[in-house]
């Protein structure tokens, strides 16, 4: 998780943000944009989907959004990455 919150962390024109994995092959990246720095949060945005991409080449697809807010978790902590996807469960050996 570290990773994906070090891609926009402190990013100009980023108010907040969340990576989302919903499914094995698909991650959203939602943005609440800052009020100015529109270039500079083009870049940074552009610069973490292309760092997304080089994951899984081909094999992740990634979506953007630009929202007006993200929402908390039950206890009201913002969340930088959120996933669905469990851990594959390997048989012990015996």
């Amino acid at each position: 998780g570290e990773f994906f919150t070090h891609l926009l962390y402190g990013a100009a024109g980023v108010d907040s943000f969340q990576f989302y994995q919903p499914d094995m092959h698909r991650i959203i990246l939602s943005v609440v944009p800052g009020r100015d720095a529109d270039a500079d949060r083009k870049t940074a945005v552009e610069n973490a989907l292309r760092q997304l991409g080089q994951l899984a080449p081909g094999q992740l697809e990634v979506e953007y959004r630009e929202v007006d807010q993200i929402p908390r978790s039950s206890a009201g902590k913002h969340r930088f990455t959120r996933s669905d996807v469990s851990a594959p469960v390997h048989p012990v050996e015996r």
